[in-house]
């Protein structure tokens, strides 16, 4: 299979995945919104027609902004392979390991380029999860987080995440 060939099939599979995950999105939106306003029966005693209808609410911007972070992730996954962002990470790593990695610094430079890869998207995720937090869910009201907290959480997880997953991935590798 040529390179090209390749390329296309890599390219049909990212559309097909993308109009699925849109299509299920845009069903699962239509139909929380057509019963927006009637509170199924088994729960009529127990939740407000207004509380079944903010949470048809929210699962519906939910969704929407979901298709957003689809759109974003799928800009991103054509990025790093077929744009070369992933080419250029590696470059920026080979030159700071001294452009030829030697058997004995492999591991240490393979560990590195699965770190910064991670720490690229997760800095690129940051906005996303911001807007998800201190715009959608403060709008329905479910937001008990600030912004320390939030930072705190971003620190913690960068931490765990290099305590525990660095080893794991070296062990893998």
């Amino acid at each position: 299979m040529t390179p090209s060939v390749v390329l296309l099939i890599f390219l049909l599979l990212v559309a097909l995945h993308a109009a699925v995950e849109i299509w299920l999105a845009r069903r699962h939106i239509a139909h929380v919104a057509a019963r927006r306003d009637s509170v199924p029966e088994s729960f009529r005693g127990t939740i407000s027609e207004a509380a079944h209808a903010k949470a048809a609410d929210y699962t519906c911007a939910k969704q929407r902004f979901g298709m957003l972070q689809l759109g974003f992730g799928l800009l991103m996954l054509l990025v790093w392979t077929i744009a070369g962002g992933l080419e250029a990470l590696n470059r920026v790593l080979l030159d700071f390991f001294g452009g030829d990695v030697a058997a004995d610094g492999m591991l240490a430079y393979q560990v590195a380029l699965v770190f910064a890869f991670s720490l690229v998207g997760g800095v690129l995720e940051l906005p996303f999860d911001w807007y998800a937090n201190f715009r959608i869910e403060e709008r329905f009201g479910f937001n008990r987080m600030t912004i320390r907290l939030w930072l705190g959480d971003i620190l913690k997880n960068l931490l765990v995440r290099t305590l525990i997953g660095l080893p794991l991935v070296a062990m893998v590798l």
